[in-house]
């Protein structure tokens, strides 16, 4: 079996032609569809593999064109840390990757087809312009405060006219602005580029809720009390196919709200959660769990049994619920039908 790993750089990268019991075969080329195409036809190759970053949708789309098999690796492993490295190099993290990969070792990653993967990336794209706006709102916040003013506290603030035409009289434009004055030329500044950010997300917001009414799975998951659009549609992109979990275990540890484990002879103990797996997934599961508190019965349940009436243990008991939302949502997708928990008192009544 011939292996063709390859170490993806910014403008070059390294291939690894690798077969079992023969001496490998490098080449550096140019990170380029093209390039890369002209490599993996280079001769017969079975396998390529590749360590999972931004690259990685083009190659999986130039791959399934050839009809070959793409692994990607994941990298969150011991085995990927260098700090204890005396030698790193192209060419042995290329071989390293084929190695591991005749080995069976690997820790793979799955990569969506296209559409799912534009449809993520608007996803994120808008959580990226929401945490930009509150950058500016907080920027504007600070500009008040550096002049002896404080401006009334609260998020819904920003959504009154009254709030907005305040901030309106204190901004001047900059080229008007005197010595003692420069601070309103900023505070114009940063309000023309929140008035721009929130423009563009309302229109991202628009086809994002296009294309979730247009979905039967984003239907299924909205049926889950306290799931709402958006993180129907976060849960529904992240997970993509809900058949390539084989238990509700995986699912778990793929959002990273599962506990370390460390074992040593008699001593087991469990420590943080891991965070293996989106970040955004996990904050906005996190912010779900809350919310369950007021509108799901079975997550305040599982809260209230977590957390035995200790404070200490509420953001213990919101991680859980967290989990077992996401955990929910994929048997919602994974068995095609909506939500439909009874309590056990309405069972039993029934």
């Amino acid at each position: 079996m011939v292996i063709l790993s390859i170490d993806l750089g910014k403008y070059s990268s390294v291939c690894c032609w690798h077969t079992h019991g023969k001496e490998p075969v490098y080449a550096r080329i140019e990170t380029s569809p093209s390039s890369l195409k002209e490599a993996m036809v280079r001769e017969k190759v079975d396998k390529v593999v590749i360590e999972v970053c931004h690259l990685a949708g083009w190659i999986s789309d130039l791959c399934q064109g050839l009809n070959l098999t793409l692994e990607v690796a994941s990298t969150q492993d011991e085995r990927w840390r260098w700090k204890r490295v005396k030698r790193k190099t192209d060419r042995i993290d290329a071989l390293k990757l084929a190695k591991l990969c005749f080995d069976g070792e690997l820790t793979l990653v799955h990569v969506p087809a296209r559409p799912v993967r534009q449809w993520r990336g608007l996803v994120i794209h808008r959580h990226r312009l929401i945490e930009r706006q509150t950058q500016i709102k907080n920027s504007i916040r600070a500009l008040f405060e550096s002049q002896g003013q404080r401006l009334p506290a609260g998020a819904s603030q920003w959504k009154s006219r009254r709030f907005r035409e305040l901030l309106k009289s204190y901004a001047m434009p900059l080229e008007r602005c005197g010595m003692d004055q420069l601070w309103k030329g900023q505070l114009q500044g940063e309000l023309l580029m929140l008035r721009m950010l929130m423009r563009q997300t309302a229109k991202v917001e628009a086809k994002l809720d296009q294309l979730a009414g247009a979905d039967e799975q984003i239907e299924r998951l909205l049926s889950i009390p306290g799931i709402g659009l958006r993180t129907a549609e976060m849960v529904k992109v992240m997970l993509d196919d809900p058949k390539r979990f084989k238990h509700a275990r995986q699912v778990g540890s793929y959002s990273g709200l599962t506990p370390r484990q460390y074992e040593s002879g008699l001593m087991q103990r469990n420590g943080k959660i891991s965070k293996a797996g989106p970040a955004l997934l996990r904050k906005l599961l996190i912010q779900v769990a809350w919310g369950m508190l007021r509108n799901n019965p079975r997550g305040k349940a599982l809260f209230n049994r977590i957390c035995k009436g200790h404070k200490t243990r509420r953001k213990l008991a919101a991680v859980a619920v967290g989990r077992h939302a996401l955990v929910w949502c994929w048997g919602v997708l994974n068995g095609d039908q909506n939500w439909n928990w009874k309590p056990k008192e309405e069972l039993l009544a029934g």
